[in-house]
Formats: structure tokens, sequence, C-alpha cells
């Protein structure tokens, strides 16, 4: 059997499987540079609320840490929010260990596990970090190691209760939590290289659970490759081997 399904139908009930997949909403407009997209500091509707701007080494560290294993991987991205052009700039990933999945049954396995979830210990400790680089956390990504990278019903709610997490009650002007699925394996891909899909959600929704949208994100190639990565890279290597189980084994 498939691992996950790609839903057909618009609407989806309220005993859905949680690993059902839901295509996101496309907006119709991008905010244009120099704009707020609106008046008021708001988008016009149909419009991309914000910005979404990454460094090419977020997504290098985010491909690599994906490469390194057949099930998912998770992390949460650091970064700075611009509210005056509504932009958002994801600067750092933040590679995670993630909790042990537990053994399924053989299709599970062969697909490399089907859901994630980060290590308590591992995110206070990252939460940590990106507060010492000068950095707010701005968002999370997971991989889909072989299959699409849509987002799931699961993964939907997980970004909701992010969303919720990290919001600081600034209104128009509180900086968004994005989500990013990195797809490394997945048999489908025109090519090797891998699928990046940015999204976020919300709870204005047809349905039982938060709506997601599609985000168009455009890469900052004014920044180069810090020296960093190199270890950065390597420090994402030695979660091999240590995901932990949530009752701590």
């Amino acid at each position: 059997r498939q691992p996950v399904r790609l839903s057909n139908v618009p609407s989806y009930g309220r005993n859905a499987d949680e690993l059902t997949m839901v295509p996101p909403g496309t907006y119709e407009r991008q905010i244009l540079e120099g704009s707020d997209g609106g008046g008021g500091g708001r988008p016009a509707p149909g419009m991309q609320p914000f910005r979404v701007r990454v460094l090419p080494a977020t997504e290098l560290l985010m491909d690599v840490h994906a490469h390194l294993f057949e099930f998912e991987v998770i992390g949460f991205l650091g970064g700075r929010w611009d509210a005056a052009s509504r932009t958002v700039v994801i600067e750092r990933a933040f590679p995670a260990r993630a909790l042990a999945q537990e053994e399924g049954d053989g299709a599970d396995a062969q697909a490399g596990g089907v859901s994630v979830e980060m290590d308590p210990e591992s995110e206070v400790g990252l939460r940590e970090q990106i507060r010492d680089a000068g950095l707010r956390v701005v968002g999370w990504y997971h991989s889909h190691p072989l299959f699409v990278t849509l987002p799931s019903i699961k993964d939907c709610n997980n970004q909701a209760s992010y969303q919720s997490l990290f919001a600081t009650g600034g209104g128009d002007d509180e900086c968004p939590f994005v989500g990013a699925i990195v797809g490394p394996y997945d048999p489908l891909l025109p090519s090797e290289v891998s699928d990046l899909r940015w999204f976020h959600v919300s709870k204005q929704s047809q349905h039982p659970f938060p709506q997601p949208w599609h985000l168009k994100a455009d890469v900052d190639h004014t920044r180069g490759v810090p020296e960093s990565l190199t270890e950065e890279c390597l420090a994402a290597t030695r979660l091999l081997g240590v995901a932990t189980h949530a009752d701590g084994r």
C-alpha cells in the first residue's frame, strides 16, 4: 500500500486520516518589492501576506540534512523579520534531533517513515542557539524522504501549533512563522534535484483542519556561503543514530 494518500476531493471529513496529503492553496499575486501590497500595512485580498527571502546556505543545509536519512528529519529556521517591507529573511537552518519512529509494518518501514516529531530537549537547545546567534525562530522544516512534498493534515496541524506557539501578539506587524518540506528521494522527481516546498496555514478553512497555502520564496544570491556551513553540515551528520524515543529510550 501507499504510505500516504493524496486526496482528490474538494472536502475532507472529520475522520480523515492525518497522513492524507493536502494540496496547498495558491495566492493570486505576490507582494512587489517596495510595496506593502495594499494599504495600511495589510496586503490586498488574494495576495501573499508577506515576502520570504532565503539564504542559499539555509537551503543547502536543509537538503544535506534530508539526504542523510531515509526517514523524516526535522529542524528549526532562524532569521529576521522586517515589518516595514513585510519580509521574513531565513538566514540559518538548525537541524534537530528527532524522536525515534516506532517500527511499523513493512510498507511504512520501506517508505522510510511518514511522520516526525522533534525531541523536546533538542528543541530547547535549538531555541537557545538561535537566540544566541541574534536571530529569532521564524520557521521549521522537515523532510518527506520518498514521497511528494505536499503537507499532510498532521503537517497542517503542526504548522498551526507552531504559528500559535511563536506568536507575539504583534497584530498585522507580527513576524510570520513558515514551514518547509524537503523531498530528496521521491522516485517521481524529474531529476536528482530535491524538491522544496514553502507553506503556512490559515485558520480560515472550509476543512476540519487549517488550510495550507503555498509560499513563494526568493533565494538571496547576494549572500555568500559562510565558512561555518561546513561545520554545520558535520553537526547534522552527528545526529545519525541519536534519535530518541518519546519514553527516553
